[in-house]
């Protein structure tokens, strides 16, 4: 008999769960995808799948939710009907008829920590795989669309009059180049071929202009017949510690380099470092001349460059190298002869890629060629790729960047990388530091949240049924309605947890993880002296 009443109840508490799971999903998965469709112009045929994918977040909190309203519902109702007195007076004791709902909590319980810490990070990724196969086309329905898309990240805007969606070409562009909300140039092209390229943390952007007019903020303008654009932008759906796997968080907690946002900060402040190194080693070993003038050699794997400059330094907002006063002369190794002859007001070197230290471009401003009739040819702006980083300064740097990166606050002088580093750099490594203590606060605070959330389930189903049995004499949504008290409190403790575990002192995240689990024992507090209340009943 005792078994038989159990399976009743598990049975109508499980229609109601399935019923409002359902109900409550479909609802919620309609506004989780105005964002990406808005914001990404997702086309049709993606939307379904973004469903799909975005599923697992929403059940992750649906089914705590459907399991409370289905325990107050049920379990109200079998007490309203005098059922349960029914079953007491023939010997069936409260306890023994909770059965089901802990059962349905512990299920829940385990499906919301199998979902926060496995599934729904994996099904995130896999959205964000979805919206870089269509990254291009994104682009283009948005250009077609508004007339303008920014490029994630907001280095680049591009406008076009027409998209030839078919070449997967522009026509008629405008790129306007930002950085640090700076305007840095514009690029006026008749044409324009755009290729994206994804990769598991970031994505590569390459752009092909054709029939060029390059406009600097201070209005020079320098004409290409092509000019190739690179940028790198991060995921689409954003980088974060809530969408990682528990292996992933294990990963980044032994190596923070893992996590594309600290692997940025350390290519950043790296490639600054590699920069004031070569900075450093170029003034190092000039060689004055009565003219005042200096001389250095860089080398690519086909070229040999010699250029005497008036002034070496090292720009105060960006890693790059600005050279005055300069006058290049490039070689031809295989024939050991020159090439060609420059002068220029001004040059810059600076790295091809912002995470590669292997290879260097150095592009001259203003720069005239010497024909060998002693004419100068029309100014514009030529530059040299490929050139390699001295072998002297490679044997200095460690293959773990971090290391290097490191050794800037090391005192001893025979291990430091730079004799005296810019505010800038140090700036960088701090800035490194705290965001790896931010980091490693947020994951600490992420693993105890879903921890908390996901056991926490189990205290406010049963609480949930007590008051739904309380409560039976009254309508059935009202314990329902009560019932969400306690699940509001313990998401207002494990927000208030997070928040004091961004502080990044040891004292405020062991203070945030108590919070946290408080909420959870105050649940506990709570379903113990409900259910004395109903055992004196």
């Amino acid at each position: 008999m005792v078994y038989t009443l159990q399976r009743y109840i598990f049975r109508e508490l499980f229609k109601v769960f399935i019923l409002s799971a359902l109900a409550l999903s479909l609802m919620m998965s309609l506004g989780s995808l105005l964002e990406p469709i808005q914001k990404f112009g997702v086309a049709p045929s993606q939307v379904l799948t973004l469903l799909f994918c975005f599923m697992p977040v929403i059940l992750t909190f649906v089914l705590p939710v459907a399991a409370i309203f289905s325990s107050a519902l049920i379990y109200g109702r079998f007490a309203g009907d005098n059922e349960l007195d029914a079953c007491r007076a023939s010997g069936v004791s409260l306890l023994t008829l909770i059965y089901p709902g802990l059962f349905l909590g512990i299920v829940v319980s385990i499906t919301t920590l199998i979902l926060s810490f496995h599934v729904m990070p994996s099904f995130i990724q896999k959205a964000e795989r979805v919206i870089k196969a269509d990254a291009k086309q994104i682009c283009f329905r948005n250009i077609q669309r508004k007339g303008f898309y920014e490029i994630p990240g907001g280095r680049f805007k591009i406008q076009a009059d027409y998209v030839d969606t078919a070449n997967d070409q522009l026509f008629g562009v405008v790129i306007v180049e930002t950085k640090d909300q700076t305007f840095r140039r514009t690029i006026d092209a008749q044409t324009a071929n755009i290729r994206i390229t994804p990769h598991t943390k970031y994505n590569d952007l390459e752009i092909l202009a054709t029939d060029v007019y390059d406009t600097s903020p201070e209005g020079e303008q320098v004409y290409f017949e092509k000019l190739p654009l690179n940028y790198r932008f991060d995921s689409l759906l954003g980088d974060n510690i809530r969408f990682k796997k528990l292996n992933e968080i294990k990963q980044i907690q032994a190596n923070p380099q893992e996590f594309y946002p600290i692997q940025k900060l350390v290519d950043h402040a790296y490639a600054r470092l590699v920069t004031e190194m070569l900075a450093e080693e170029i003034n190092g070993a000039f060689i004055s001349t009565l003219q005042g003038k200096y001389y250095r050699n860089l080398l690519s794997d086909d070229k040999h460059i010699i250029f005497t400059a008036q002034d070496c330094v090292v720009s105060k907002k960006e890693s790059k190298i600005e050279l005055t006063g300069v006058t290049l002369i490039e070689y031809d190794l295989s024939n050991n002869q020159s090439i060609s002859q420059w002068q220029c007001s001004s040059a810059v070197i600076q790295m091809e890629r912002e995470n590669d230290t292997s290879s260097f471009v150095m592009t001259l401003y203003d720069a005239a060629r010497k024909q060998d009739t002693g004419e100068v040819q029309l100014r514009f702006r030529p530059f040299f790729r490929g050139l390699k980083l001295p072998i002297s300064i490679a044997d200095k740097l460690p293959a773990d960047k971090l290391i290097a990166i490191k050794k800037l606050f090391v005192e001893s002088p025979d291990q430091t990388m730079i004799e005296k580093p810019s505010p800038m750099l140090t700036s960088l490594a701090s800035g490194l530091e705290r965001e790896m203590r931010k980091t490693l606060a947020s994951i600490k605070s992420e693993i105890n949240s879903r921890l908390v959330f996901g056991i926490g389930c189990i205290a406010l189903i049963l609480i949930s049924i007590g008051l739904g049995i309380i409560y039976k004499g009254g309508h059935l949504l009202f314990a329902f309605g009560i019932s969400v008290i306690p699940a509001a409190f313990l998401l207002v403790c494990m927000m208030a947890g997070k928040n004091m575990t961004k502080n990044m002192t040891a004292a405020g995240s062991q203070a945030g993880v108590a919070i946290m689990w408080a909420g959870f024992i105050v649940l506990l507090v709570v379903v113990v002296f409900i259910y004395k209340k109903l055992l004196k009943m």
